[in-house]
């Protein structure tokens, strides 16, 4: 899917964030994932920049318009690393946004 790969970013020793550890790496990007998916249920949308805020990546114009949108059982978000084989140190984050979600906003989940 083109939009899954337009929004990846590589978690690596350029981020405020990182640890030479890996297991605290996926510990730190589980816990976030887990924190973002909170945001998402709680408000029923989350933007991109929202999760690059939290995750110590710069923000985008894209990401002011791309995100989830939560529905019950579904669109939760997912960073792809959860069962992926990576070599580390450097970790692909792949964002499996909604999309435009601009217009979605204000409607009830």
């Amino acid at each position: 899917m083109k939009l899954k790969k337009e929004y990846r970013r590589i978690f690596n020793s350029d981020n405020v964030h990182w640890s030479k550890d890996i297991k605290m790496n996926l510990f730190f990007l589980r816990a976030t994932q887990a924190r973002l998916n909170d945001m998402l249920k709680a408000r029923g949308h989350l933007m991109l920049n929202e999760a690059y805020d939290v995750l110590g990546f710069s923000r985008t114009a894209a990401g002011a318009v791309i995100g989830w949108v939560y529905e019950e059982g579904k669109g939760l978000v997912d960073f792809g690393i959860m069962n992926s084989d990576f070599v580390g140190p450097d970790i692909p984050i792949v964002f499996n946004v909604n999309g435009n979600i601009l217009d979605k906003l204000g409607e009830e989940p």
